[in-house]
């Protein structure tokens, strides 16, 4: 390798601090998007979810809902409230607190 070549090379290496921080935070959502993503479901299966929630909601029968968030996956077990299909939003009661949760981010939900 000529010498002019090398030290273009040997620059090129020299990241600011902040190109360098840009760049850990794409790798880290990246590696999150990897991690973390909501499954592709079934017809069968969302109509399941469905039926859940309106059972949930109707009769008050106690559910647990898989939650994606910022940090990974969250359980909340409670009764389904109230749903607001025009926001993609449901109302959740916990033994502790009412929990408003976006429908897209559910990943899991079965009964308890």
């Amino acid at each position: 390798m000529s010498k002019k070549l090398l030290n273009q090379f040997l620059c090129s290496r020299m990241m600011l601090p902040e190109h360098r921080e840009k760049l850990k935070l794409h790798q880290k959502k990246k590696e999150y998007e990897e991690n973390y993503r909501i499954p592709q479901y079934s017809d069968q299966q969302l109509e399941e979810f469905q039926f859940l929630l309106d059972r949930s909601l109707k009769f008050g029968l106690r559910i647990e809902l898989t939650i994606l968030t910022d940090h990974g996956f969250t359980n909340i077990k409670g009764v389904v409230k109230k749903t607001e299909a025009a926001s993609g939003q449901i109302l959740v009661t916990t033994r502790e607190e009412e929990i408003r949760l976006e429908i897209k981010n559910i990943v899991g939900l079965k009964e308890i």
